[in-house]
């Protein structure tokens, strides 16, 4: 079990604060949507986020993040979050970053980039790549 969080839904629902070290994931933001309003009247907007090694949906319910997302996006710089969640999408059964008002975003120092943005085509290649080799 996470000591990070209260408690694990189930087995298999991980935690990116366990996943990743420290709770930090340095990520590229890709496909940032507007703003938007939820049936239950909350904003929020969602986004791509390309790590290293994996392509993650993530969705921001603190509207005032977005600005920072936008300049990050638009000038192709990675972004470091911590305090995030990872969900499981009950549709689509993959896993989702949430991020919230308690979320921080920063700039990453050099160092602490060991990858590449890469085009959203580029990444879907690869991930389908390394799932076809777990599968064989």
């Amino acid at each position: 079990m996470c000591v990070a969080l209260r408690s694990h839904a189930s087995e298999s629902h991980r935690c990116l604060l366990c996943s990743f070290s420290g709770g930090v994931i340095i990520a590229y933001v890709h496909d940032l949507s507007e703003i938007k309003r939820s049936q239950r009247n909350n904003l929020y907007f969602d986004m791509s986020l390309q790590t290293q090694d994996k392509l993650y949906r993530a969705v921001c319910f603190s509207p005032e993040k977005h600005q920072q997302c936008k300049t990050t996006s638009e000038s192709s710089s990675p972004i470091k979050l911590t305090k995030y969640q990872l969900k499981r999408n009950t549709f689509t059964e993959q896993d989702e970053i949430h991020i919230n008002k308690r979320s921080r975003l920063f700039e990453p120092a050099s160092h602490e980039i060991n990858f590449d943005i890469q085009q959203l085509e580029q990444v879907l290649i690869l991930i389908d790549l390394k799932t076809l080799q777990l599968e064989t």
